[in-house]
């Protein structure tokens, strides 16, 4: 529970910063305009599991956030049986086997990077996801219609089992927050993570909190 509440607000805090760029500012706007036409504290009512579903601004944040800032940047798994891949760049490529047992490394900030996989990746574009056939949580095709190049908490059977805990608690902070304050980055500030798979910033992210 320590490590989900952790991620959470650390997804929490990238999300706020990259809405917060005057750059993406117009993104808090419209995130803002949705909550607003979908929630009224006033008379009690919150965001829940069901109502998510008709929030496609705030959940193409979310994705957005988790595809340039997964939690890990990468995830070490094991072969459950012999896999055949090919390596090489370029011209003729050599296939090999990879043994059952074979310790691995997927590098899902690779992956989410990737300019095969994805249209500009280095740019922050919720619409990317707003356009695309399937918004929902659970798909992992890039708007670039690349089959699990989108895999922030894994897939399958071994996927984070509290993904979906996760996705509740962003939209019910975000709500609180967005709702009630304007959200603006220092233009000085200068982004950049530590070398670990971990995202820990080489500075804290500042963030400027304007009552509205």
């Amino acid at each position: 529970l320590h490590a989900a509440h952790k991620a959470i607000a650390i997804i929490i805090t990238f999300a706020l910063y990259e809405i917060g760029l005057e750059k993406n500012i117009s993104w808090q706007t419209k995130l803002r305009e949705e909550l607003k036409s979908n929630f009224d504290i006033a008379h009690g009512k919150f965001p829940d599991k069901e109502s998510i579903k008709k929030l496609p601004i705030a959940m193409s944040i979310w994705k957005e956030t988790l595809r340039m800032h997964p939690i890990s940047l990468g995830v070490l798994r094991e072969t459950g049986r012999d896999v055949e891949t090919f390596v090489g760049n370029g011209g003729a490529k050599e296939k090999v086997v990879l043994p059952k047992g074979t310790p691995i490394q997927i590098l899902l900030q690779a992956m989410h990077y990737h300019p095969k996989f994805w249209d500009t990746p280095e740019e922050f574009r919720p619409g990317r996801w707003i356009d695309a056939d399937d918004i929902s949580q659970r798909s992992t095709t890039s708007d670039l219609k690349v089959k699990n190049a989108f895999i922030p908490f894994l897939d399958g059977q071994r996927q984070c089992q509290g993904r979906f805990l996760a996705e509740l608690e962003f939209i019910v902070v975000l709500n609180a927050i967005i709702l009630n304050y304007e959200i603006s980055v220092p233009s000085t500030y200068e982004f950049m993570l530590q070398p670990d798979f971990y995202p820990e910033m080489m500075h804290p992210i500042p963030l400027n909190v304007k009552k509205i």
